[in-house]
């Protein structure tokens, strides 16, 4: 692997000995088109490969299942089940306040 594949595909590296040889050769082509994506595209793969190392063997192994549900499915169901995705992730987001959290006090002035 070179060293750029080794930074991009970082937060693999201590469990890279135990992924599937198909997994590994699908992340070294990904790690290849890297630098010619775009940035929003870099960050997505960042972010996506971030929550990959960080789940569990049983919660990849569900994520793959439902995977697989999901190909089978029709254009209109996938889109059906990718609006209610985005409805549930943005009720579970917290609620910034409109106010400043330190807001500036007003300048004191003084009566001659």
């Amino acid at each position: 692997m070179t060293p750029t594949q080794q930074q991009i595909l970082a937060p693999l590296a201590t469990q890279w000995n135990g992924l599937p040889a198909i997994q590994r050769v699908r992340l070294l082509e990904v790690a290849a088109k890297y630098p010619s994506m775009k940035p929003e595209a870099r960050q997505r793969f960042q972010a996506r490969i971030k929550n990959w190392a960080l789940l569990s063997q049983a919660e990849r192994k569900k994520a793959r299942e439902n995977y697989k549900k999901l190909k089978h499915l029709s254009p209109e169901q996938r889109a059906a089940i990718k609006r209610r995705w985005e409805i549930k992730q943005q009720a579970s987001e917290p609620i910034r306040p409109s106010v400043p959290a330190h807001p500036v006090a007003p300048a004191l002035t003084t009566v001659p």
